[in-house]
């Protein structure tokens, strides 16, 4: 099969270009006069065939705990190993949480985040007001769908058009004015 150099480093043989460069340099690889490369050439071939066979050479033996369970090799742990092992998750959990916390300090002080009590706010007032808006929508446009009803042709298709481009303008007002109420309310 017939490859573009970057096809053939990237796929086949999972280098960088640079890399399949130098092995043409060196003639491992070959390129045709297109500058295309063929697996199947002699050559290449070859150095296919002898790399696959490094590759398996240097394949790192499996390691101690691989396919263990965690749980077995703690229960294999003796008193002191346990409570080592206890300690330093305790410790790391301590580290984890710290962590934690100053990201969220260094968040608010450079006001990337909210206060969660404030967005529970605007969140709640905001949700409230869009959905009495929207279950006084079809009340205030009452007159315009009896008119759709008595006048149109298909009046289900409109009404539903109606509803929706309407609802959907409702809910980027609400989202407009919730985000109005944060900056208001957080600066």
């Amino acid at each position: 099969m017939l490859y573009t150099k970057t096809e053939f480093a990237k796929n086949v043989l999972d280098v960088e270009p640079p890399r399949l460069s130098a092995l043409i340099n060196k003639k491992k690889i070959v390129a045709n006069k297109d500058g295309k490369i063929d697996d199947e050439n002699k050559v290449n071939a070859k150095y296919l065939i002898e790399r696959q066979g490094n590759i398996k050479k240097f394949e790192a033996p499996k390691g101690r705990y691989d396919g263990v369970n965690p749980d077995e090799v703690y229960e294999a742990q003796s008193g002191k190993e346990k409570l080592e092992t206890q300690l330093l998750e305790e410790r790391i959990s301590k580290e984890k949480s710290a962590n934690i916390l100053i990201s969220l300090k260094l968040a608010k002080d450079k006001k990337e985040i909210v206060e969660t009590e404030l967005l529970n706010k605007i969140i709640i007032g905001s949700f409230d007001s869009l959905f009495k808006t929207i279950l006084e929508y079809p009340n205030n446009i009452a007159d315009e769908l009896i008119d759709i009803v008595k006048t149109s042709e298909s009046p289900r298709t409109d009404i539903i058009q109606i509803l929706t481009l309407g609802i959907g303008e409702l809910l980027k007002k609400s989202l407009s004015e919730a985000e109005k109420e944060m900056l208001r309310l957080h600066g």
